[in-house]
């Protein structure tokens, strides 16, 4: 595009530079504006390259055609932006279940598969001894339940008072004393060994009681009623969790061994 720029402008009309046309009325004393036909060919280029440019031939019968065009072009842009907004392009597809992205829509053929491989509510069944579904924890260890599962916790519980786990046997002869009573506050059940003998003439047998939260049960064994002979009982029981324990000699024996499993 050019600007006018021959005799007799009306200089710097729009700014710095940009010069304008006048009339002799205008500016009196001076000549009206020279219209080059340099400049109107600049013009008429201008705006036959904006119709040819965008592919339309010049049709002399018309006097609407860049109208048409610039109305054509806004519409178009127009619906660019409406297409750009509200519609997907295909390169904007996503064929994976992986993307993150969530401006990308996902393909038919993906959401088919998930379609295809959905869980039914209908297949969403409570699970039972012959049957694979939804499971109920239980967080107790008193519940007769064949469709609820254990909570890892009392799984736990269990394990920590299991018997024999995390258990070694002790020998507890310097600690523990005939005729005392003890109470198993380990958390699990203990076991017990612990012997007893005597080597008194008179005496053919020795025995000994285990007494757990007051029963008592006899271990005894037979010998010789003879001085010096040695008779021996023994006993090994279990101790539950929390039970007092007490072991006596029937026969005033003497302590040989006490081990404990804890």
């Amino acid at each position: 595009m050019k600007r006018i720029d021959t005799t007799n402008v009306r200089e710097n009309l729009f700014g710095a530079g940009k010069h304008g046309f006048h009339d002799n009325a205008d500016l009196p004393g001076h000549d009206a504006t020279y219209l080059s036909p340099e400049w109107f060919n600049n013009v008429q280029e201008e705006l036959c390259n904006l119709l040819e440019l965008n592919g339309i031939s010049l049709d002399t019968t018309s006097k609407r055609q860049i109208y048409d065009l610039l109305t054509t072009q806004v519409d178009l842009e127009a619906l660019a932006s409406e297409i750009e907004t509200n519609f997907i392009r295909k390169n904007q597809i996503v064929d994976d279940l992986t993307t993150s992205d969530a401006t990308k829509p996902v393909s038919a053929k993906q959401a088919k598969y998930l379609q295809d491989n959905k869980l039914n509510k209908e297949d969403l069944k409570d699970s039972t001894t012959t049957q694979k579904g939804v499971v109920q924890l239980n967080n107790t260890l008193n519940s007769n339940s064949t469709a609820q599962a254990l909570t890892a916790i009392q799984g736990k519980i269990l394990n920590d008072q299991a018997f024999g786990i995390r258990q070694t046997w002790k020998d507890m002869s310097s600690n523990r004393v005939l005729g005392t009573t003890y109470t198993n506050t380990s958390g699990k059940p203990i076991q017990l060994y612990v012997s007893t003998f005597n080597t008194r003439s008179g005496v053919s047998a020795e025995g000994l009681n285990v007494t757990i939260d007051g029963v008592a049960m006899l271990f005894q064994s037979g010998g010789l009623d003879v001085d010096g002979a040695v008779k021996e009982a023994s006993a090994n029981i279990v101790i539950p969790i929390g039970s007092t324990y007490l072991v006596t000699s029937l026969t005033n024996g003497t302590k040989r061994m006490w081990w404990e499993l804890s």
